[in-house]
């Protein structure tokens, strides 16, 4: 069997490629698609730069305030004191 040429390669990339976008653009997608097309990007070494895409830097900024707001809504539990337990286990009854 002979290998494919460089130019069938390329058509068949841009097959899949458009494909995938397709489906995607046309609300068609499946999860496997989503993976596929993820993985195609990955393959393929395909990166986005936050600084040249708004809705990238959006997301990026929206999940750093989330994480500012969980780190500060949830504030490290002082140890329990043996006084502490006392008291709570004074008003066990056992049977």
């Amino acid at each position: 069997m002979s290998k494919a040429s460089t130019d069938e390669l390329g058509l068949l990339h841009a097959a899949v490629a458009k494909i995938l976008r397709d489906r995607i653009d046309n609300d068609e997608a499946s999860a496997a698609d989503i993976s596929a097309a993820i993985k195609f990007l990955k393959d393929n070494s395909i990166t986005a730069v936050i600084e040249d895409n708004s809705a990238l830097a959006s997301l990026q900024e929206k999940l750093k305030k989330r994480r500012e707001r969980n780190a500060t809504a949830t504030p490290a539990a002082a140890p329990v004191t043996s006084d502490e337990v006392a008291d709570a286990t004074d008003s066990f009854h056992v049977h």
